[in-house]
């Protein structure tokens, strides 16, 4: 049975790939990440026996589990554009603190903060955030206190 001859196109990507392969594999050798991965190929039955009497990896992954369970129901592009926003407006928020000048402020000083439109805007976004945290959190206890 003989093979078919190949294409100097076939070749010419199987060239290209193997050359992209080989900076793919000295990238992870420089990183050191080679090292590691070939560590954990070596010492797989060992590193699975240590991983498997850690209780504090199975309480992380069920941490994340909830995590990755909760995010089911949200939408994605909402999510990440509220992550994106909230990290953006706290970056700016501590620049403007770095910028200025920030001063203790006592009860007067909080009653005169709260005429600020920005800051009334402010407490009531963390009001709202809180009460939706505070009616999930009772909602998935009652729900933990259903599974006993």
């Amino acid at each position: 049975m003989e093979r078919a001859p190949v294409s100097e196109e076939k070749l010419d990507e199987a060239g290209k790939a193997l050359e992209e392969l080989l900076d793919t594999l000295a990238k992870l050798k420089e990183s050191g990440i080679l090292d590691m991965l070939k560590a954990m190929v070596e010492r797989y039955e060992d590193l699975m026996t240590y991983l498997a009497q850690d209780r504090r990896l199975f309480k992380v992954m069920a941490l994340a589990e909830g995590a990755l369970n909760g995010m089911e129901d949200a939408d994605s592009a909402k999510l990440k554009y509220a992550s994106m926003g909230l990290s953006n407006c706290a970056s700016k928020a501590l620049e403007n603190i770095m910028d200025g000048d920030v001063k203790p402020v006592g009860l007067m000083g909080l009653l005169k903060a709260l005429r600020d439109p920005d800051v009334m805007y402010g407490m009531g976004l963390m009001i709202a955030m809180a009460k939706s945290i505070g009616r999930c959190f009772k909602e998935n206890m009652e729900k933990m206190k259903q599974m006993k």
